[in-house]
């Protein structure tokens, strides 16, 4: 009896995913927080925002899954790497694409 195997997964997380009604609006109290968690510097680089909020929506990387630590917080677990991490795994990434955009800023305000 594998007949339950047909019913792909993705699908059901997805439409959980859309029920928390969360389209695009974050806190911007935990926005600011997690763009000085990245290392934005505020409010000069506020028309970089957009990739704080690719970063603070952006899904755990494959292998990686979130837990609790039973005190609020949450780290992430890779237990292929058998690593874990506070730190979101994608933050590392935007934290690159932050440096690229902050350089591309810097050039066109000092042209």
């Amino acid at each position: 009896g594998g007949g339950g195997m047909r019913i792909p997964g993705r699908i059901a997380e997805d439409e959980e995913e859309s029920e928390a009604g969360d389209d695009g609006e974050v806190d911007a109290a935990e926005l600011t927080g997690y763009a000085e968690h990245l290392g934005f510097d505020l409010p000069r680089e506020k028309d970089l925002m957009w990739i704080c909020r690719m970063a603070l929506q952006a899904p755990v990387p494959e292998g990686w899954t979130s837990h609790d630590d039973g005190d609020g917080n949450t780290y992430f677990y890779h237990a292929g790497k058998g690593e874990s991490s506070w730190e979101h795994p994608s933050d590392q990434y935007f934290r690159k694409l932050l440096e690229r955009f902050r350089r591309s800023l810097a050039k066109a305000e000092a042209s």
